[in-house]
Formats: C-alpha cells, sequence, structure tokens
C-alpha cells in the first residue's frame, strides 16, 4: 500500500500495515499517481515528477522530469502523463519527458482531472467487458464549467464537452457517470457517447469540500449487477461537519426510471453495461426498443419508430395492429389481440383509423417507414423457417405469416411500388391471404402480379381464366397504379410452362384459343417442353384439331427427343404429314413439282431424310407406306420403301428405268450389301493377320451369300439385261437407251458393273444372264478378275487348311503327352492339402506333380 505521509510517500505492506519505507527523493511530493499495467508510478514534488518502476519487491527510480511550475493534480492517460498547473493542462510524455500544452485551466485557475474509465468506452463483450486493464485512456480535464474530453495524444476525443451548473469544486468518475460538487449541490451526468452527457440527478448537498469513491470503484468501474445486494460501489462526500454516503441505484432500476421519462437514448446506453447479465441485457433493451418505438410512433416519427421495432425484435402483428386498415377484418382482429398482449403501456400508442380511406396524408409517411421494416422482418422470419432446425413452416397455416405477407403487399400496392417489388413478394412460397390479395390487386388494376398471386397459390385455372379474358377483350390492355400493359396468348403459354409438374388437362383445354390465335413456334413450345412430357396420343390429335400445321414440327420434335421410343404409328403419321404437304404443293404448282431434275423442295429432303434413316430410328410400317405412295411419282421414296421390305428388284427397277440412274443403282446394291449380316467386306480377304479368323466367318456364310439367286447385284444385273414387262417402264428405258452412246443400250453397263463387283457376283449365274451374242473379248475383263480372286481365294484357303492341320497335329501331340504320364502312389503318400494318406481314396494330379484328394481339389 502506498501513502503519502509527511510529505513523503510510503510503502506499506498488507495487510499487516507493516512499514517497509519511504521512496527514495520524494520528500516535498504532494501527489502521486500509479499505473497498475505499467508497473509505474508518477510522484509529484514541488517543480518536479519522479518516476518509478516496482520490480516485484522494490521501487527502482527511473528518471526524473522538472517542471514548470507547482503539479496541482495529475492522471495517467495512456503512456502520458497529464498534469494540471495553474493556469494550463500539460501532457508529459513517460518515455521521452517531452512536454505538450493541452488548453488553459480557464479563469477560476484550478485544474481538475478526472480519468475517464474504461467502462465506458466499448470492448468485444460490450461496455465494462472484461479484459480492460482498468487504466484511463481518455481523461476530462475542467475548464471553467466545462469539462473537456481528452486523449492521450492531447486533442479532444469528443466533439461536444460536459457542461457543468457551475465551476465544480470537486469531481470523481462513479462509471456511468461523473459526479461534481458544486456549491449548493451535488450534480451527476453520464459519461457515455452518446449521451449527450444529460443531467442526470441533482442532489442537495451543500458545503462539500471533497468526494471520493469507494476503493472497490478506482479504476474499475461499477458493478453492473441486477440488484443493489453485494454492490461495494459508494461515494463519500465530506462537508465541515459531516460525512454523506453514496450508493448507486441498479442499472435496472435505473433503466425503468428512464423509460418512464422517455429519455430512451440513455436507456439504451445503460442496458449495454450489463455484458456480465445477457439475458437482462437482451431482455431491457427489447423493452427500451419497443417503448422508444411506441414513443416515436405517437409523435410521428415513423423511419426511427420502425428502426427501433426492428431492434427490439416486436412482432409484427405487434406493429400492423397500429395500422388497422391495412389488414382484412379477421386478421386485423389477430393482430389488434396481438397489440394488446404487448408489454408496451396503452398511453404511448396510438393507432390510425380502421379504414385506409380515412387515414390522414402523413399517412404515407407512415406506410413509407413501414414497409422496410415489413420487408426486413419478412425475410429474416423465412430464413429461419428454412433452416433444417426450425420447426416453422412459412404459409397460408401461420397466421404471423399471413398477416406479415398481406400488409406488404397491401403497403406496396397503395404506395404505388414496382411491378417488380410486388412480384417478388408473390413468388412461392408466399402467405398473402388469397381473397384480400386478389381485391387489392384487382382495385388496383395490377393483373399481371394477380396472375402471379394465382400461380404462387397454386388456383392456375382461375390464373389461366383470367388470362383468357384478358387477352381476348376489346383492348386487351390494362392499367393501373403502377402497370401498364397488354396481355395475348403469349402470356398464357408462358404461365402454362411455368406449372411443374405440368397439368395436361389445363394445358389441352386453355392452349385451344392460343392455337387458334398464335400457331407458332412458341406455343408449340407447350407441348414440347412439358415436364414430365405430354402423351403423344393426346397432344396429336389436339393438333389436328386446332392447328394442324404444327402436326408436322411437333412430330419431328418427338422423333429427336423420343426416337425408336416413339410408337410405330407417329412414325407412319409424320411420312403421311410429309406425303400431304407434297401432295397439297403438287396440287398448286402441277406435275413439274415432283420432276427429279428440278430444285428438290424442303419437305421432301425431310421425308427422304425419315425414310433413308436406320430402322432403329425410324421405325415406319414401309408395306402400309406403299400403298399410300402414288404410282407415278416420288419414285426413289419408293424405291426406298422396296428395299425396307426386301423387295429390291423392284426398288432396282424404279431406279434404272424410272429415274435412269444407273449410278444411284450401283450404290444402292452397296449399301444392301454393307448391311447384310456377316458378309466379308471388300478388303476382308486382302491379307494380313487375323486371316484363320476371317475365313471362319467367311466360310460360315459365303456359300449362302455369294451363291444366292436373289443377290443383289444379280438383280441388279437382271434389271440392266432383261427386257421390262410394264410399258411405262419400257418406254423409259427405251428413251435411257437411245440417249446412250452405245447402241446396245444397259449392256455396257451390266458388263461394267460385272468388272467393277467381280468379288460379289456369281460367274456361273453372271454368263448365263449374258445374252449369247456378247463378244468374248467385252466379257473377259470379268472373267480375268473373277478367277485372279477365285485363285486368291483358293490360295488362302489351303494356307487356312495347312493352319488349321498344324492346329490339330499340336493338339494331337498335347494328347498323346499327357496320356503317357504315370505317377507312384505308396502308401504313404499324402494329400498335399489336408496331408492325409491317400490310401485307395480317389485322387486328383496338380499341373506341379502333387497329389491331391478328390475332394479336396476344389478346397
Amino acid at each position: 500500500m502506498l501513502c503519502l505521509a509527511d510529505a513523503s510517500v510510503c510503502v506499506y505492506s498488507l495487510p499487516t500495515f507493516e512499514l517497509q519505507g519511504n521512496l527514495t527523493r520524494s520528500k516535498g511530493c504532494n501527489l502521486f499517481d500509479w499505473n497498475d499495467s505499467r508497473g509505474v508510478l508518477c510522484v509529484a514534488t514541488k517543480r518536479r515528477l519522479l518516476l518509478y518502476h516496482y520490480d516485484g519487491r522494490n521501487f527502482v527510480e527511473l528518471k526524473e522530469i522538472p517542471m514548470n511550475d507547482i503539479v496541482r493534480c495529475l492522471a495517467w492517460c495512456g503512456d502520458a502523463i497529464c498534469l494540471g498547473l495553474r493556469k494550463e493542462y500539460v501532457l508529459v510524455n513517460a518515455a521521452t519527458g517531452i512536454n505538450t500544452d493541452v488548453f488553459p485551466t480557464g479563469k477560476s485557475s484550478t485544474p481538475n482531472i478526472l480519468p475517464v474509465p474504461p467502462p465506458l468506452t466499448p470492448g468485444p463483450g460490450g461496455f465494462g467487458a472484461s479484459g480492460d486493464s482498468g487504466d484511463a485512456e481518455e481523461l476530462l480535464l475542467a475548464r471553467d464549467n466545462v469539462g473537456i474530453f481528452v486523449g492521450a495524444g492531447g486533442k479532444p476525443t469528443r466533439k461536444h464537452g460536459l457542461p457543468w451548473t457551475e465551476t465544480p469544486s470537486a469531481t470523481v468518475g462513479f462509471p456511468p457517470y461523473a459526479v461534481a460538487a458544486l456549491t449548493n449541490s451535488f450534480e451527476v451526468r453520464n459519461l457515455q457517447r452518446g449521451s449527450q452527457h444529460s443531467l442526470a440527478q441533482t442532489l442537495p448537498l451543500r458545503g462539500v469540500l471533497g468526494v471520493v469513491a469507494a476503493a472497490d470503484s478506482v479504476g474499475r468501474g461499477v458493478k453492473c449487477s441486477a440488484s443493489s445486494e453485494g454492490d461495494d460501489v459508494v461515494l463519500y462526500a465530506f462537508t465541515a461537519t459531516s460525512v454523506v454516503r453514496l450508493t448507486g441505484v441498479p442499472i435496472p432500476s435505473q433503466v425503468a426510471q428512464l423509460l418512464d421519462t422517455a429519455q430512451f437514448e440513455v436507456a439504451l446506453l445503460l442496458c449495454e453495461l450489463l455484458a456480465a447479465a445477457p439475458s437482462l441485457r437482451a431482455e431491457l433493451t427489447e423493452t427500451a426498443h419497443r417503448r422508444c418505438a411506441h414513443h416515436r410512433f405517437h409523435g410521428g416519427l415513423y423511419d426511427d419508430a420502425m428502426r427501433h421495432f426492428g431492434a427490439g425484435g416486436a412482432s409484427p402483428l405487434e406493429v400492423l395492429a397500429l395500422f388497422p386498415g391495412l389488414l382484412p377484418p379477421a386478421l386485423a382482429a389477430v393482430a389488434a389481440r396481438h397489440g394488446h398482449q404487448s408489454r408496451v403501456p396503452p398511453s404511448n400508442t396510438r393507432h390510425l383509423p380502421p379504414t385506409l380511406e380515412d387515414w390522414p396524408s402523413s399517412s404515407q409517411e407512415a406506410l413509407s417507414a413501414l414497409l422496410p421494416f415489413l420487408i426486413g422482418t419478412r425475410m429474416r422470419l423465412r430464413d429461419a423457417s428454412s433452416s433444417s432446425s426450425s420447426l416453422l413452416i412459412w404459409g397460408p397455416d401461420d397466421e404471423e405469416a399471413v398477416a406479415l405477407d398481406t400488409a406488404t403487399l397491401c403497403v406496396l400496392v397503395t404506395t404505388g411500388a414496382p411491378r417488380e417489388a410486388v412480384l417478388e413478394l408473390l413468388e412461392p412460397p408466399t402467405a398473402v391471404h388469397p381473397a384480400a390479395g386478389e381485391q387489392m390487386l384487382v382495385d388496383a388494376g395490377r393483373y399481371a402480379e394477380l396472375v402471379t398471386l394465382h400461380l404462387a397459390l397454386g388456383q392456375h385455372r382461375r390464373a389461366l381464366e383470367l388470362l383468357q379474358r384478358l387477352a381476348t377483350s376489346a383492348s386487351g390492355s390494362t392499367s393501373g397504379r403502377g402497370s401498364s400493359r397488354t396481355f395475348g396468348p403469349h402470356d398464357t403459354v408462358r404461365y402454362l410452362r411455368e406449372i411443374r409438374p405440368s397439368d395436361p388437362l389445363l394445358t389441352l383445354e386453355f392452349s385451344r384459343w392460343v392455337l387458334r390465335e398464335q400457331p407458332g413456334v412458341e406455343t408449340l413450345e407447350l407441348f414440347t417442353t412439358a415436364d414430365p412430357p405430354l402423351p403423344v396420343e393426346d397432344v396429336l390429335p389436339h393438333l389436328r384439331m386446332h392447328a394442324a400445321q404444327l402436326c408436322v414440327p411437333y412430330l419431328e420434335h418427338e422423333m429427336a427427343a423420343r426416337g425408336a421410343e416413339l410408337p410405330v404409328a407417329f412414325h407412319d403419321d409424320l411420312v403421311l404429314l410429309y406425303l400431304a404437304d407434297l401432295t397439297r404443293a403438287r396440287a398448286v404448282a402441277g406435275v413439274e413439282y415432283w420432276n427429279e431434275e428440278s430444285s428438290m423442295p424442303d419437305v421432301r429432303r425431310r421425308l427422304l431424310t425419315l425414310l433413308q434413316a436406320p430402322a432403329a430410328t425410324s421405325r415406319y410400317n414401309p408395306e402400309r407406306m406403299l400403298s399410300r405412295f402414288p404410282q407415278d411419282a416420288l419414285f426413289e421414296e419408293r424405291a426406298i420403301l422396296l428395299s425396307r421390305v426386301g423387295r429390291h428388284e423392284e426398288a432396282l427397277t424404279i431406279l434404272v428405268r424410272r429415274l435412269n440412274n444407273s449410278v444411284i443403282a450401283e450404290a444402292y446394291c452397296d449399301r444392301v450389301w454393307r448391311q447384310a449380316p456377316f458378309i466379308l467386306r471388300p478388303g476382308d480377304m486382302s491379307g494380313g493377320g487375323g486371316v484363320v479368323g476371317e475365313l471362319d466367318e467367311w466360310l460360315a456364310v459365303n456359300e449362302d451369300v455369294v451363291t444366292d439367286a436373289d443377290n443383289v447385284y444379280h438383280c441388279l444385273l437382271r434389271v440392266y439385261l432383261e427386257q421390262p414387262q410394264d410399258p411405262a417402264t419400257a418406254a423409259a428405258a427405251d428413251k435411257r437407251a437411245s440417249s446412250l452412246s452405245s447402241s446396245r443400250g444397259w449392256l455396257s453397263e451390266a458388263l461394267e458393273l460385272l468388272t467393277r463387283r467381280h468379288q460379289y457376283i456369281d460367274g456361273k449365274k453372271a454368263v448365263e444372264l449374258l445374252p449369247d451374242n456378247v463378244p468374248l473379248r467385252e466379257v473377259m475383263p470379268f472373267l480375268e478378275a473373277k478367277m485372279l480372286s477365285s485363285a486368291q481365294l483358293r490360295h488362302k484357303l489351303e494356307r487356312h487348311e495347312s493352319l488349321l492341320q498344324s492346329q490339330h497335329d499340336e493338339a494331337e501331340e498335347a494328347i498323346r503327352k499327357f496320356k503317357s504320364q504315370s505317377f507312384v502312389v505308396t502308401e504313404e503318400a499324402t494329400c498335399a492339402i489336408c496331408q492325409k494318406r491317400l490310401n485307395s481314396s480317389v485322387f486328383a494330379i496338380h499341373p506341379d506333380g502333387s497329389l491331391v484328394h478328390f475332394s479336396c481339389l476344389n478346397r
């Protein structure tokens, strides 16, 4: 313990109060101050400062700093020492000893320094949070009747000072207050930032000579407990004849008194000092914010009121009780009942008139202030309901959610909010009251928003009926406050596409008028993008009845999307639709429209692509299609159909005799040959590796294919060499023959075919088909090529035979080797697995020669 006695600093040990000695050179000391965090003692003696450091056992002198005047008061502030001299305040750097003038003391020439306790500076846990060292970082310096806040750098830290009624004779800190002794009273003012340093209390004490705080409060702040029990924070004021003991009122009681006198901001600042009691702090803060909010609302300060409602966690029903005209009667009653249950005194609340029409002009300000509160509360509650741990479900079953969403919609519509803001509110999930929300939007002419409301509530039929009614009205347009637009079929299409999952009945029912009014690609997407897909069996008849021109693009989309999964009947329908389009175009353009020499129309290209597609993806019935296609036109398509049913000779007859195109005919044969199963392709017998495997496959099928009378190349030969029986075909053949350079017509084509495709044609049958008068020299290229390929084939077969014989011999040798092996089984022979004797048991031999029981073999 340090004590100033006999003009020197004495050191005593606790708790025995045994004198340890005096600090050296401290004679003449009139003031001292201890810096606990740095362990340094500052001693003022006449015109100098002495600094001592405590090393745990003794005080060691560090430095001496000379001064120009006698120090009348001093206090630590960070690393600096603030000194009050007779005419000015000086800040001395403890490390360097440099002096910095702060400002004069004023007319009174009586300096007064009050360290502002750390609890008045917010920390990580709030005001008064633990972890503060207790050393002041801010000082209150008296200048006449004003206290000026100064930091460690000597600069003012606050915009406004602390005013006293008169120049105080003494001050002391009593966090969060500063207490001053005046001539006829004892004045208490708030030190917290934001409190405007308001006068908290005035006590009628006269002749106060000085005031000190109890030991537990010096430099440590006040205890922020809920009651006065156990509190050691006291002040002692002494006069010439008495000592007065003053104790602090518990903070909760102070907050209650401040709320009753409408000093809400100061009450909120005091609540922040209750960091040690978080639940009590939260309760008092919430109450203060809500009391303040009702008071501000009563005074017409709507923005400030909503800010405090939000900070106090007020229920939206409590706030909406102040706006009875926003809600339908049932919800208004719920809000009113909730408002009556709030803890706010009724005298502090004021309701607006029960209907919007009776509200004063200032109500627009109230609604504008209410909207951000409603939106913010809605987002907070929706986020809470969407969390995995929440039991709340945002929807029509929650009265609070219904009231909040309905009131928000009413405010948006009443204030003329943009369409985007209303649509954002109505996006699912929304809890807007169906009837009330619809009436609001209808009255405001906001039909687009009404459609969105129906969609969010699942009232699809009502929405679609409204869209049809709006689109088919005289003008097709609507206008109202905040919206003006025209409705049409595209709105119905967009709505039907947004329904998930798709409703087939609604789509078919409400697409009828859309198909009549707007049979385009956008409307077709109703059926091609449905999720889940609509049955083709229902959509195609529907399109045929209301928009036949969309049948083809619809079936094309289904073919591309589903392919072979699409039933055969719809493949046939697409082919017949193409044919119908061609027939209608021919009726308009005439026979030349189908002239193969002219430019091919797009629909015919698509028909050919469909007919030529592999059977795995294009599953139309060719037999049925043959009966529907014309006999006098579309010869290429008819040839494709004949090919699909295996009537190759008829198809080749059309290509050769009708189309007069041998190139296409030969390509046709090549395609059929390549598509035939198990046929050795050209080049397969060219040699190289894998000869045995190739010949095995070739020999398995070659005899039937090459010698088959229905070989497709034989069919083409017959078409070339035989005369057609049909008169129309014969006329076309004569026309072709007359155009050939050779007088023999198709004979040259047949001979060239024999030469080019000799490996696929049976030589004997080909020679039998040739006319008897054909010169041998013209047949020689074919015969030479055929004999050469036959010789090569024979050579390959001989090689194959040799390889097979070699493999056979190797297999026989291996069999003889295994059969010649012998093994001796004695009485001592044991099983290699179970180690038991074999005796007369059935045994087996491993490849390594070990013997095992037959029963142990598969273990």
